[in-house]
Formats: structure tokens, sequence, C-alpha cells
């Protein structure tokens, strides 16, 4: 070897580059789209929360009465008691109740989420929740619903929610939505 001549300057020149070409395949395969099912699926869901915000919705806009027919419960079973306390656990009563439903909608959204992203074993973690569910809508229609036209909207608002629910569920294990689940 020579030191005056850079090391393969001799040899031949390398061969050019070959051009950028849209023929190789995408590292990642596209999932299938989903099936008519998980689409029904995914609409039952979310008629289920749109139902339940709009049951919060007509419970908080008619909270006045509620807190109202609270309070005379509460003085029923405690006559005496401080003007204060019976004023908090009113309150913490009627946000409790609520504040129930929205944590297992919340909780439902996160579960659904998941799922649409080809988890199929969330459907059986939501059929845990629907137990949980059914009791935050037996909270809510036993302490908030009146006997009014705003305490039946909630009553129908959150049956419907639950039979949607309950709905989605079904959908979601029917063949056509477990064959999704499973495709790689």
């Amino acid at each position: 070897m020579r030191p005056d001549r850079p090391m393969g300057a001799g040899t031949a020149q390398k061969p050019p580059r070959p051009g950028m070409s849209s023929m190789a395949p995408a590292p990642i395969r596209a999932s299938p789209p989903p099936p008519r099912v998980v689409q029904a699926m995914r609409l039952a869901w979310v008629a289920s929360f749109l139902a339940g915000v709009a049951a919060c919705l007509v419970a908080y806009f008619s909270r006045d009465d509620t807190l109202a027919h609270l309070k005379g419960l509460v003085t029923q079973r405690q006559p005496a008691g401080a003007e204060v306390a019976v004023d908090a656990l009113v309150s913490t009563l009627f946000w409790g109740c609520l504040g129930t439903l929205l944590a297992v909608m919340a909780l439902q959204v996160l579960l659904v989420k998941g799922m649409m992203n080809r988890h199929g074993r969330l459907r059986w973690a939501l059929l845990a929740v629907l137990p949980l569910h059914g009791f935050a809508v037996l909270l809510v229609d036993g302490f908030l619903v009146l006997p009014t036209a705003a305490g039946t909207a909630v009553s129908v608002l959150l049956l419907a929610q639950l039979a949607l629910s309950g709905t989605a569920l079904v959908l979601g294990v029917l063949d056509g939505a477990s064959a999704w689940f499973r495709a790689k």
C-alpha cells in the first residue's frame, strides 16, 4: 500500500443508489375496517353516553326542586339538626349521586376507547362494570328523580342509557365483532 494514495482509490466506482420506490410494503399492516356489528356497537355506546350526559344535565338544571326534596327527606329522618349540617348532607347526597354516575360513565368511556383499538378483552371488563352502572342508575333514580316532568326525563334517560349499554355489550360479543377483535 502506498501512502500517497488513499485507500480504495484504485477500485471501481460504487454503483448508483436505487431511486425511491413505493413498491415496498409498509412496515405496519393496516388494521381491517370494523364490520357493521362493531360500528353498531360503537354507535350504541355513543348513544348511551349521550343519554347519560343528558340525564345528568337535566338533573343538574332541576337541582333546586331536588335539593328541597332531599332536605325534606333528611329533616324527616333527623328533625333536630343544625341547618348547616343538613345543607351539607343534602349537597353531599346530590353531588355524590351525580358523581357516582359520572365516574362510572368515565370508566366506561376509557374502556370503550381501548376496546375500539381492537383490545377485545376489554369487553369482559365492560361486562363487569355493567352492575356498577346499574347501581349508579338506581342510586340516582332513588334520590334525584322526583315525580315531575324533569324527574321523568331523568328516569327515562337513565333507563335508555342502561339499555343502550347492555345492547352494546351484546353486540360486542357477536361473531362478527369477535372475529374483528381476533383478526391480526
